[in-house]
This record gives C-alpha cells, structure tokens and sequence, in this order.
C-alpha cells in the first residue's frame, strides 16, 4: 500500500471586488513523474550499466514538466530518513511514505545494454505504470563504451519525441536570500576503489562548503553528532533541548549524492541534488574525461560548482611537460608552442582537451581539468613510433643470417655440382670402358 502524507493549504486573500470577478489562473500542471529503472545487462560488465542508468536520468533531466527518479535516488532518500530515525527525529517521517514514490510514477523507462561482438545495442521501453502499455520503443548502436554517452542522448530524444533543436535546460540556481541545508553522501564507487570514493566525499564536502548560502553536514559530521549523542546520554543528559539540538542537525533540506566510476577508459563522476521534502532531484551533473586518475579531485570540484550552479567567471592557467624538448602543443585544438614553454594562462575554468605532437612519436592526449586561480600541470610521456618489422635489428640479423647460410649453401652446391659434373665428363672422354662393359666410342 502507498502512503501519502501530503496537506497542500492554499490561502488567497482577494484585495478587491474586481479581482474576484475575474477568473483565478489554472493551476500548473504537476511535473510528470518517470522513474528510471536500472538499466540490464547482457555480456556487458554491471558497472558500465550503471553509468548508463545515470545517463539516462541525466538526459531525461532539466524540463519543469518533468519529475526524475531512480532506484538508487530512492534508496538514497531512504537511507536519510533511517539517519534520521536514528537521531531521534523521527516526528517529522512524511517523506518516508514518498519513498515508494517509484510505484505511483506516471511512467517508467525500461532500458537493457547488450553487446554483440565489439558493438553495443541498447535498448529502451517507455511504459505507462498504470496500465503497463508501451508508449514507445526506441534501440540505438554504439562502436564501443567510449560511445555509449553519445548514443544515450540520441536514445532518450528519439524516445520522447524531442526535436534536435529543443533547447537545452537552463542552468539550476540555488534560491537567494536564505540559508541552503545539504547533507553531502558518500560517494559510491561503481568499478574503482573504495578508498578513492572515501577522499572524493571529503573534496565534494569542502567544496559544497564554499558556496555562499549553504550550510553542509558530511558523513564524517553525523557520525561525530552521533558519537555525541552516546556520550551524552551516558553523561546523563537526556533534556529534551539536547536531543532536539541533535536531531535537529539532521533536518536538512537537500542531499548531495552521486557515484564515480569508469566507461571504458573514461572517469566519470555523477552527481544528483535531491530535494528531501517532495523527493524531488532538482539537477544533475556528470563530469567524463580521459586522464590520470588524479583529474578526478578537479572533476569532482567542477561537478559540484555546476550541480549547486555556481558560475566561475575567474581563469586558471594550464602548465605542460614532456619527456621530449621541442614537442608541439595543442589546447582545445589551438597550437600553443612547443616545450619547453610557459604555463598556459586565462583559461576558462573546466575541461580542456590536450594534445602533444613529435615526429617520430606518438601523440600523447588527454583531458585535464583548469581550477580558478590555480595552475594545472599536465605530464607528457610521448613513446616513440615502433618501428615496422622489416626495420628492427634483429630482423635483418635473421635475414643477413640465412642468406649467408643460403649462399654457403649454394656455393657448396655448386661445388658439388662443378667438380662431379667435370669429373664424369672426363670420365665419359678420358677413360676407357671397364672390360666387360659396353664402351661408347667417340670419335676425335
């Protein structure tokens, strides 16, 4: 059974007789609701099917008329109110009763990901929840994972008849002029370390601190609040106003939540905003990149500036280094010299694409993340062409080895040859016919 605890009262206060002779306005019509099932997995590794699962959400996300969840929002809002319940605030649970808001959703996207051969097919569903009828089906083709993000957008337009030029969402903008409460959620690894989700939480939480307007409670802070708890209930304090104090640190208005993971060789980092009163993800973000592991603190720090959206208008410089001198750099396709040289400077702040050329190298690439006021240095380790086989060493030892060994082989041979020939003609010519034998007589 679905519970609904929700009482909206609406006051009106007419000021004069005029305006109650005119119509009221119609009301808004409530946001559709789509949940985003996770998406199945056919020969493909579950990781990558749940960065798709994000994806999905992600390009469905951004229009007014429309309400996103999925299953892993759900269970994020559920392990909220259980924090909550733990804290002793448990007076104020409606939300608990929205957590099975995935059973009265007004349509759910149903989506698999399968891979046959090197191509991968994923397939989606749209489906009416409350009659199970197929509003549409739509299947899309990717050469390879690096692919998958692409795909995903075209899927989701085909699959709600969204035209190519429909605009883009604008940009989510905290309200002014009161205080914001989040708490940020540990970051859940989806195919990396532990470890590496564990420190990206304490750089998601600094970074969410620096926004003007908000007041941010961590993991790290509810496990302290509650270690406080224990401490002062075996110190006696029980008043009322101390676990009021307690719980009350809890009642936040949004959570941070979000997953970093790998697609293929791309480091991806989602992150969802949730609004804690109507179950509501008020934005997402993902942030995807080809670089070295430790892009994923800049990622993190962009993703978080765009998910509470923050607008960084002050430049960055990028600073690019290369096992070889007089290497050409490119930064967003645009040749900036060749190493050694300065740092890059008045940069945007973001992702920038980096490519390094040498004749007779391969060219290193990469994406790397610029940060307001700050110098982002970038290493290239250009590795020289192979060379073909019929240029390695070895192999014309091989070669100057067997021809030698053929022309002994054939001089020996021709010895051979040279010297038995010349002996068995001189033999036909020279030497008389054995007695008993049948001479050939030849004339001189």
């Amino acid at each position: 059974m679905v519970l609904r605890c929700c009482v909206t009262v609406v006051c009106c206060a007419l000021a004069s007789a005029a305006w109650a002779q005119e119509p009221a306005p119609a009301a808004a019509a409530p946001p559709r609701t789509i949940l985003v099932m996770p998406v199945k997995t056919t020969n493909v590794q579950e990781q990558a099917a749940r960065q798709v699962t994000m994806l999905l959400a992600e390009s469905l996300s951004g229009r007014p008329e429309l309400k996103i969840l999925t299953m892993e929002d759900v269970q994020q809002l559920a392990t909220h109110e259980q924090m909550r319940s733990l804290m002793g605030c448990d007076s104020n649970l409606s939300c608990v009763a929205e957590l099975s808001l995935g059973a009265g959703a007004d349509q759910v996207v149903s989506a698999s990901l399968g891979r046959i051969g090197k191509q991968y097919t994923l397939n989606a569903a749209l489906v009416e929840a409350k009659t199970a009828n197929v509003v549409n089906r739509v299947g899309v083709t990717a050469d390879d994972l690096p692919g998958l993000p692409d795909a995903v957008k075209q899927l989701v337009a085909r699959l709600m008849g969204w035209s190519a030029e429909t605009p883009a969402a604008g940009t989510f903008k905290l309200p002014t002029g009161k205080k914001v409460s989040l708490a940020v959620m540990d970051l859940v690894a989806n195919g990396v370390d532990a470890t590496l989700t564990q420190n990206l939480t304490q750089v998601l939480s600094s970074e969410v601190k620096r926004v003007d307007g908000t007041s941010v409670i961590s993991k790290d802070d509810i496990e302290a609040i509650l270690q406080m708890q224990a401490t002062k209930a075996m110190a006696g304090c029980d008043e009322a106003s101390c676990l009021a104090e307690i719980g009350g640190a809890l009642g936040v208005e949004k959570l941070v939540v979000g997953t970093v993971g790998k697609l293929a060789d791309a480091n991806v980092v989602s992150l969802r905003l949730i609004s804690v009163k109507d179950t509501t993800v008020e934005n997402r973000v993902t942030e995807s990149f080809r670089g070295p592991e430790e892009q994923l603190i800049r990622a993190v720090k962009q993703a978080a500036r765009k998910l509470l959206g923050v607008t960084v208008t002050r430049p960055g410089a990028l600073s690019i280094s290369c096992n070889e001198d007089n290497a050409q750099v490119f930064v967003d396709g645009n040749a900036v010299g060749n190493v050694p040289l300065p740092p890059v400077e008045s940069l945007t702040a973001g992702v920038h694409q980096v490519e390094v050329r040498k004749s007779g190298f391969l060219a290193w690439a990469g994406e790397v993340y610029v940060e307001p006021d700050d110098t982002s240095a970038v290493w290239a380790a250009l590795e020289a062409v192979p060379l073909r086989w019929y240029q390695r060493w070895w192999v014309w030892s091989i070669i100057a080895g067997v021809s030698a060994g053929a022309a002994l082989g054939a001089l020996a041979l021709v010895g051979a040859t040279t010297v038995g020939g010349a002996g068995a003609i001189g033999a036909w010519t020279s030497r008389p016919p054995e007695t008993g034998s049948v001479g050939v007589s030849i004339a001189e």
